[in-house]
Order: structure tokens, then sequence, then C-alpha cells
């Protein structure tokens, strides 16, 4: 991979608010030979939400490729291609499709089956890679192993490992890796997270370097919470992704270990009156909050008068009634965001 280009995604990871960055990247794109990618990531980090790729642009990657392939955008940044196990028996396509990843800046794997991934991960496929989405795959010890010592992974900036089938020793083996010296995006949703991982988690080497982790869908009891508030701090985190939270709001807004939060989205946060988030240590850096798949009741009122200057507010329509969505965006105007 492009040392250039993996500086630059790097710089963009540990800064995922920042669209000087992007804007960067997007320079280096129309450079490279890929103007329609590099507006795509300019209009990301002047808007502040991804575009829609023209029509027929992934259609033509898709028919350079050397076998065929899903080709999608995350977050109007990463070109990232699903590829199914069979693909990568001949050595040849394996270097031909490495190859056309990198013409095209082709940086984001995910697998398309579920797959024996023993032998995946000493593939030279992983070399151009820096996001790797391996959800809803089977992941055991064995697994876990070889995705740990894999040294195609060295450039790793993204793992999304969200609702996958992970043991609790799969859960040892990750808490014992440190390897990943560039990691800066971590997704473990739907994971079932015990208790004696909290503790173990928040003082992963790996939690210091980074700047969004997601966390929906997690057995969020109260010991979870006061392990982030009791824990070391985390000073890069940038982006924090959770819920449901019904028990421990309290606690969530007792942290003082994120010194650098600037975005939350919180999901299922049922019985929770948001104007209790005003109380909060965190509250006056934020520059996102996302409240998602809850009937907002009269609270939201005094959470809109106290939502710190910069930041854009992320709730749902549905529920809201005209008279109160109409003071909404009287009061916030461009920050409001109907989801």
């Amino acid at each position: 991979m492009n040392t250039d280009a993996l500086g630059l995604l790097q710089a963009i990871y540990t800064e995922p608010l920042d669209p000087l960055p992007r804007l960067i990247y997007a320079d280096w794109l129309e450079e490279h030979a890929a103007p329609v990618h590099a507006a795509l990531v300019r209009y990301q980090a002047r808007q502040g939400e991804p575009a829609s790729p023209p029509k027929g642009w992934l259609d033509r990657l898709r028919e350079d490729a050397p076998c065929p392939l899903q080709l999608g955008l995350s977050d109007g940044l990463l070109l990232h291609m699903r590829v199914k196990r069979e693909l990568t028996n001949n050595p040849r396509l394996v270097t031909r499709l490495v190859n056309w990843m990198n013409r095209h800046h082709i940086h984001g794997v995910a697998l398309g089956d579920r797959p024996n991934l023993g032998w995946w991960f000493n593939l030279p496929l992983w070399s151009a890679t820096v996001r790797l989405e391996l959800s809803q795959v089977g992941l055991n010890e064995g697994n876990m192993i070889m995705l740990m010592q894999s040294s195609h992974l060295r450039n790793l900036l993204d793992l999304d490992l969200s609702f996958t089938q992970m043991t609790e020793n799969s859960l040892r083996r990750l808490l014992g890796q440190e390897r990943w010296h560039h990691l800066r995006a971590l997704d473990l949703s739907g994971l079932r997270l015990p208790e004696w991982f909290w503790p173990l988690f928040v003082r992963w080497p790996v939690m210091q370097r980074l700047a969004r982790l997601r966390l929906r869908d997690v057995n969020w009891q109260p010991y979870a919470l006061e392990a982030i508030r009791d824990g070391p701090s985390l000073p890069h985190l940038r982006e924090l992704m959770i819920g449901p939270l019904e028990p421990g709001v309290e606690i969530l807004c007792q942290w003082t270990t994120l010194p650098g939060l600037q975005s939350l989205s919180l999901y299922y946060p049922r019985l929770l009156r948001v104007d209790r988030l005003l109380t909060a240590r965190w509250w006056p850096q934020l520059r996102f909050l996302a409240i998602l798949e809850q009937t907002l009741d009269d609270s939201i009122l005094a959470l809109a008068e106290g939502l710190p200057p910069l930041c854009r507010l992320l709730i749902p329509r549905e529920g809201v009634s005209e008279a109160r969505a109409a003071s909404l965006e009287r009061r916030l105007e461009r920050r409001l965001e109907w989801a």
C-alpha cells in the first residue's frame, strides 16, 4: 500500500470529525487519477455527510476487476469490496486483485460468506487493506490467533467485529493483542461481553490509540459503565456509539475519562430523560449527538436549549409533534437533523 495514502488515512481516522485531513486526502486522490473518488471525499468533508456515488461509477470499477465482487463506498471515504473464499484459491488471481485494489485505492475488505478463516489472514490480499469487516463471521480461538499473528494486517486502521460469534477464549485472545499499532476504529456491536471483559478492555493498550469505538447492542449493565468511569483516561477517543441504555445514565454522565470525546450516539436509551445529559462532564465539548430509536418527550427541548454551540443534533422525527418539531427547528436551525 502507498505509504502516503496510509499516512493520510491514518490522519483521517485519528481526527474523524476534522474535515482538513479528508480535504488533503481528496487532493491526493485527484493527483493520483481518481477524480470521482476525490469529489466524494471532498463532499463528505465539507457537508458532513456522504454523497451518493455517480451512477455507473462503481459498475465501471467492478468491470475492471479481475473477478466478480461487490463494491461499495463507506463513510464517503473508503472504497471497499466484499469477496468470497473461492475467489482467492488462485495465487495469480490474488496478485491481480491486490494490484487492482492499489490502482483504484480500494482499501476495505469484507468477507461475503462464512469461510474457514485460518488461511485467509496469510494472503497478501490484506497488505492493501486498512479496513477489515468480519461482521457476522464465526471467530473461534484458532481463527483469532491467525488474525492477530498475520503480518499482512500491519496497516489495519479499522476493524469491524460486530455481531461475530466469539467465544470467551476468543475475547481473551483479542485483549492480548498489542501488535495493531495503527488501529484507530473498532466495532464490537452485538457481542456478548461478560462482566470480566470490561475492566480488562478499558486497560487494553489498543484502547489508548482508538479514535472511534462502536458498542451498540451489547449488555450495557452498570458494571460496564463503571469500568469506563473508573478506568484510565482514553485521550484519543473522539467518536463513541453505545446502547441500549436503561440503568446507569447517571454513571454515563460521571465519565471523566474521555477528554477528547466529540461525537456520541445513543441507541435505544429507554427511560432516559435526555436533559440529564446536560450534567455530563463531557457535555460542553460535544460536536455531534445522536439519540436514536426512542420516542422523545419534552426533555428534548431543554436539551436543545443547552446544546453546545458547535454541536449538531440527530433525533428521530417519528413521534415528535408538529409544535415540538417547529420549536426545535427554530432553536437549532441547521444544527438539527432528523433521522
